[in-house]
C-alpha cells in the first residue's frame, strides 16, 4: 500500500494563502493494545500545526471515520457558524457534531486515542484501513471498506463523479 500527500492553496481566515493538504493513498494499520492509532509520519507532517486532528463519523451511514486537520475543519465549521442560532438545522448540526466528534492531539510517537464511541460507530476493532480523501483521510474496517466500495461506489465511475463536481 502506498501513501502520498500534495499541497494545494487554502485561504486562511485572514485571507492569506496556506498550504492545504491533499491526502492520497492507502495504508493498513492496527490499533495498539491501548486502542491508539499511529498517524503515518507523512500525513502528520502534512497536517502541520496545530498537531491535532478532528475525528467524526462518516456521513449518510458510511461506516467510517473522517479525520480532518484542525485548520481544515476550522474553515468548514467557520462557514457553518455563519448560520443563525435561530436556524433549527444549525442547532441540530452543531449538537450532532458536538456529540459525535473529537478534537485529538497526537503523542510524541504520532498516536491518537480515538474515543470508544467513535470506534464503535465505524466498527473499528483492530485492523484499520486508512485512505486519503483529498482534505481528510478516512478510517475503515477493511472488510467494510471493500463491501462499501463494491456496493455504493460501483454505481458511479470516477469520470462521472468528476463531471458532476465540475472537475
Amino acid at each position: 500500500m502506498s501513501e502520498g500527500v500534495n499541497s494545494a492553496p487554502l485561504e486562511g481566515r485572514d485571507g492569506t494563502l496556506q498550504a492545504a493538504p491533499i491526502f492520497s493513498g492507502v495504508m493498513l494499520h492496527t490499533l495498539d493494545p491501548k486502542k491508539r492509532l499511529t498517524i503515518p509520519a507523512a500525513w502528520r507532517e502534512e497536517i502541520g500545526k496545530p498537531e491535532r486532528v478532528f475525528v467524526m463519523p462518516g456521513f449518510d451511514g458510511e461506516p467510517c471515520l473522517y479525520v480532518f486537520p484542525m485548520r481544515i475543519i476550522a474553515v468548514r465549521l467557520d462557514a457553518v457558524s455563519r448560520a443563525s442560532l435561530s436556524d433549527p438545522v444549525y442547532r441540530a448540526f452543531t449538537r450532532l457534531i458536538g456529540e459525535n466528534s473529537a478534537d485529538l492531539p497526537w503523542d510524541s510517537q504520532g498516536r491518537i486515542r480515538i474515543p470508544d464511541h467513535l470506534l464503535e460507530k465505524a466498527g473499528l476493532i483492530q485492523e484499520i484501513y486508512m485512505n486519503g480523501a483529498k482534505d481528510r483521510f478516512e478510517l475503515w474496517r477493511p472488510d467494510l471498506r471493500e463491501s462499501y466500495r463494491k456496493s455504493a461506489e460501483s454505481a458511479m465511475t470516477l469520470s462521472q463523479a468528476a463531471k458532476l463536481l465540475g472537475f
